[in-house]
Parts: structure tokens; sequence; C-alpha cells
């Protein structure tokens, strides 16, 4: 790797090794991997061994690769089973996507440049980089790095995966100063909505924290739902949930105790990746469905943006209020 498109490729590396260090630290896969093998031992160690052969490309190490052709190969051929499968239920109807790109297309064609990379016989030739190289170097790698992680976000957010569930869980979103509902908050609960009255999900859920004004963003939820016909019996409330860990906490406590086995997770689609992995975490059976937005957010990449930093702080293998 040369230039500027194998520095750009190390950021995608370097991100993928972390993302999958610590997926072993924390004990859980990271979205990125969590198809492969899935949880346990095995899908534990096929993230060390990609972390390792990410790790090896940019050591360039050649003494590494044949072994750790073995995680790549394995991570390939589950990557374009993905793929595969993605589209043959997209032809079904049994998902749709606003951007039909599953992102284990990205992951196919990183991890085929990587195989290549850790071909016997490929050696790499290092070279004096000049401190004006080097310079250049960090900031294309990090470029790389975002992009793969907006990747992830965008073409997993987009992806609408609704199907029958016990439960529709809604993250909350901003009240006005007036205690009326953002246009951020009202599309969520409107496509909860939908979900309800598609026959879907038998409740909704609405969680949120109270404003510094004492605005509960669940009841401004639970009053337009109700508003556009949700019986109130049907709609149950978390006021606790200050952020998306607390409210993946809550519900799963309020899931439990009313006896609620699965849920469809209702936000944003720049949002939707880190809810399904706390979610997740905490031992729910959940899928995820982008709200339709009546307008794009005015600040749509600083959430965006944010939503990048949040998802790796999310990965951390410990918890840490926000």
């Amino acid at each position: 790797m040369r230039r500027i498109p194998g520095w750009f490729l190390e950021g995608v590396l370097l991100l993928w090794a972390l993302m999958s260090g610590l997926g072993v630290v924390a004990g859980g896969s990271q979205l990125w991997l969590a198809t492969p093998v899935g949880p346990g031992r095995w899908g534990h160690g096929l993230q060390l061994g990609l972390a390792l052969a990410c790790l090896a490309v940019l050591a360039r190490r050649p003494q590494w690769r044949v072994w750790l052709q073995i995680p790549v190969f394995a991570a390939l051929c589950q990557a374009l089973f993905d793929l595969v499968g993605y589209y043959r239920l997209l032809g079904d109807g049994r998902l749709s996507s606003r951007l039909p790109l599953p992102f284990s297309a990205c992951v196919f064609t990183v991890l085929l440049v990587v195989g290549l990379q850790l071909r016997p016989g490929t050696v790499a030739r290092r070279s004096a980089a000049r401190w004006s190289r080097r310079l250049l170097a960090w900031p294309l790698r990090c470029l790389g790095a975002l992009a793969a992680l907006l990747a992830l976000l965008m073409c997993f957010g987009n992806t609408d995966y609704r199907r029958p569930a016990d439960c529709a869980l809604v993250l909350g979103a901003g009240v006005r100063a007036d205690g009326s509902a953002s246009l951020a908050l009202s599309d969520r609960v409107m496509q909860a909505v939908e979900l309800y009255q598609q026959g879907l999900v038998g409740h909704l859920v609405m969680t949120g924290g109270i404003d510094p004004r004492g605005h509960s963003e669940p009841r401004v939820m639970r009053d337009l739902a109700c508003a556009a016909g949700v019986p109130r019996e049907a709609i149950l409330l978390d006021e606790a949930g200050r952020n998306t860990r607390a409210s993946a906490l809550n519900c799963r406590i309020l899931m439990q105790e009313q006896g609620l086995k699965s849920a469809l997770l209702v936000s944003h689609d720049y949002h939707l990746a880190r809810c399904r992995a706390a979610f997740r975490r905490e031992g729910i059976r959940c899928y995820t469905v982008p709200c339709r937005e009546t307008r794009r957010l005015q600040k749509a990449w600083y959430y965006l943006m944010r939503e990048c930093a949040a998802y790796i702080y999310y990965a951390l293998p410990f918890r840490v209020d926000d």
C-alpha cells in the first residue's frame, strides 16, 4: 500500500483493529463483525485474528501472514454470504433500505484487499519517508477511519428491519421550550405509531429523560401517540432514559416486568447502529427501524459526526455515564 490510497486504507484497518480488540475485551462482537460466527469463543477468536491481520498489514510482517489468512478468509466468506443474503431479503420484500448498499459490501472489499496484502511472497518495500509525507499520512488515515465509521452508520441506519415484535422502543429527542415535541421527536413517534397500526407491535415503550425545564420527553411522546389513535394502556414510559445506555438498561427491566421478549428500535438513521449495540448488550432481542423524516434535520452532519465518536465510546468494555 503506497501513498494516498494506502494511507486511506490504513486508517480503515486501524479502526477495525481497534473495534475488534474492544469487542474481544468487552466480551461482545462489534456490529461490523456481529455476523461471521456469532458470540462465544470462536467469535472472539475471529475478531482477534482479524485485528492481528489488520495490524500485520500495517506493520508489514511477512512471518505473520500464513496463519492470519485463515480468519481473513473466514470473514471474507461470511461477508459474501451476508451480501447475498441481504439482496435476497431485499428482493423478497422482507427488508427495505433508502441506501441499498449493505455494510458487508464494504467489509468484503476491504478484506479482499487485506487478503491480497497477506499473500505469501508479498513483500512490502520500506522507503525513507520525508516529514512532509508523514504529516500528510495521518490526516489521510484519520479520514479513512472516519469514512469506515460513516459507511457503517449510514448503511446500517438506512435499512428497515421491521417485522412482528412484542413492542416498539422509541428513543427520545428534544422537547421545545413550550413543552411541544420537536420535529425529530414527532417523526420518531409517528414511525412507532405506524408500526402499531400495521399490527407489528402490541405496545409502545417511550424512553427519554426530563429536561431542565421539567418537560418529560416520554409524556410528550405518549400524548402524540394517543392523539394519533394509540390506546393509552398500550404505551409504557421510561422517564429515566437520560442517554442511550440508560434507556437500554431501563427498557430491559421494563420489558422483563411486562413479559415482552422482542422489540423494534425506532430512531433516526444515524443513531440506530449505536442503539442496536447498546440494547443487544443488555440482552434485548431487537431490530431497527429508521423513522421517516418530515425534513432532514438542520444539524444532520453535526449529529452524524458526534455519533461517530459516540459509537466508539459505547464500544468501551466498561460502563461510564455520559
